[in-house]
């Protein structure tokens, strides 16, 4: 993901709170330069700064104090992160059958989709693995839910239970 850059023609597309944040929607530029839309927190970020950003915004490292220089934003969820992980990332597959495509890896993204929309993503931190795929119990992830605080090693069980919609939970590594 590239930086906020109105140089670039990267622009506000609208004014948007989000959980009560309040915000606005961005056009800004994946790393082969195609278009999406991004929320960003209106500054100051009052009270806890985690409440500045949402899920995508932690995994992808965009999020306002990334080391990304002027990032401040969050993907949203949709097309534009659909365009995001194929810009920017390689399938590697699903929780549940990884082999041929993949060995998982500490800081792969762990995308939960509800049909063809990405509704959230955290970052595998310490993977275990059995012939079926994933150990959901043994294994932690790093998940942040809505403007909620991020939450470091916890089982991949528990963030499967915030989404028990999702129809498909797959592994996407940096390309």
């Amino acid at each position: 993901m590239q930086p906020f850059n109105v140089a670039n023609d990267d622009h506000v597309v609208e004014v948007r709170d989000a959980n009560g944040i309040p915000g606005e929607i961005i056009s800004v530029r994946t790393d082969l330069g195609n278009r999406v839309n991004a929320w960003r927190p209106n500054p100051p970020i009052t009270g806890n700064p985690e409440h500045g950003y949402f899920c995508h915004g932690f995994s992808l490292g965009t999020c306002y104090f990334a080391s990304l220089p002027n990032a401040g934003y969050s993907v949203t969820s949709g097309k534009s992160m659909v365009r995001v992980l194929a810009d920017e990332y390689v399938k590697i597959g699903d929780i549940r059958g990884l082999a041929p495509l993949g060995i998982p890896q500490s800081r792969d993204l762990i995308i939960w989709w509800q049909g063809t929309n990405p509704v959230h993503s955290a970052l595998l931190e310490v993977p275990v693995t059995t012939a079926n795929g994933l150990d959901t119990n043994a294994t932690l992830v790093s998940s942040k839910t809505g403007t909620g605080i991020v939450k470091i090693n916890v089982p991949l069980s528990g963030v499967n239970d915030d989404y028990p919609n999702a129809s498909l939970v797959e592994l996407y590594r940096r390309a």
